[in-house]
């Protein structure tokens, strides 16, 4: 071999050996378990900082390994919903791949990204007015399922790379990552949901035209495949209630109403009633405590129609 092809070769062994180094690493961390093999650390420390980092890379992952029929679709509220007690009341077992923050458009996209894996049964997207928006149109589920294509892609991704720093953070200090935790008192976190959050999302409301269009297709494919679809409409407490007449979105709310139920049932507990008047069904005013989830669940899976109206049956 030439004595320049030798010193060309060495210099770029020498070039890509960092990268080579950092892609071990990050392989033997993989925050994610995206490999199959032994690792640093353990699924139960993984999970609560890398979930929070990246929810449909760590959801999709989990059910590409265990797909399941019956499936949960929506955002944190949805993700609260604890399959353990759907078991319970109705002896269904659900795979919940709701994403803390998910949009519509996220659930309509893990909706066909879980039928390519399993023929579906049981579907429930939980919606609200603040997410059936053209305003909240997020996609971090394209990102995700191109990596579980692509095991390059999973190895530069920054949050693997970040979710791997944290975690040996942690390992080294024993401290806990804190992500995603509420800053401030109750309080102030409750007032800042009503006065910037809320704002935002209602002051921007637009008609989610293509978000229709897509669950229109959504639920032709039910009806088709016998896929029974519902619709859930969670509770939230009367501030945020209040935020809808004051922006003017009352119309907006009767027509997402009308046009979910033209396309699956709908459960709506978004009413004015004992669960949404009391500050200690919430943690904030979007999110409500396990009592009320039980409702919920007791409402659509067990027929208990106290805190409940049900449309399209």
């Amino acid at each position: 071999m030439p004595a320049d092809l030798k010193l060309l070769i060495r210099k770029l062994a020498l070039f890509f050996l960092p990268f080579a180094l950092y892609g071990l690493v990050i392989a033997a961390i993989d925050p994610y378990d995206y490999f199959e093999g032994p690792s640093f650390f353990s699924e139960e420390s993984k999970r609560p900082v890398s979930l929070p980092l990246n929810y449909a890379l760590w959801k999709m992952l989990e059910f590409r390994d265990a797909p399941a029929p019956n499936l949960l679709l929506g955002d944190s509220r949805m993700m609260s919903v604890k399959t353990e007690t759907i078991r319970e009341v109705a002896g269904l077992d659900y795979a919940n791949l709701a994403y803390g923050g998910g949009s519509l458009r996220e659930a309509i996209d893990t909706f066909w990204f879980a039928d390519g894996l399993v023929p579906l049964e049981r579907v429930c997207i939980g919606v609200n007015l603040n997410n059936y928006s053209a305003y909240d149109n997020k996609d971090r589920v394209s990102e995700a399922a191109a990596i579980l294509d692509n095991p390059f892609l999973y190895l530069v991704n920054l949050n693997v790379l970040n979710a791997a720093v944290k975690l040996v953070k942690a390992g080294l200090t024993g401290e806990p990552a804190r992500i995603g935790k509420p800053v401030g008192s109750r309080e102030q976190f409750w007032r800042r949901q009503i006065e910037v959050v809320a704002r935002e999302m209602y002051a921007n409301y637009s008609y989610p035209a293509v978000h229709h269009a897509n669950l229109v297709e959504v639920s032709e494919y039910c009806r088709d495949h016998g896929i029974e679809l519902v619709f859930l409409v969670f509770p939230s407490h009367r501030d945020l209630q209040d935020q809808v007449a004051a922006f003017g979105l009352e119309a907006a709310q009767e027509r997402m109403l009308a046009d979910l139920a033209e396309l699956g049932t709908v459960f709506d507990f978004e009413l004015a009633n004992e669960i949404t008047a009391d500050r200690e069904n919430y943690t904030d005013p979007f999110h409500f405590e396990p009592d009320v989830m039980r409702k919920i669940v007791a409402g659509v899976w067990n027929g208990d129609r106290q805190f409940v109206k049900v449309y399209g049956q």
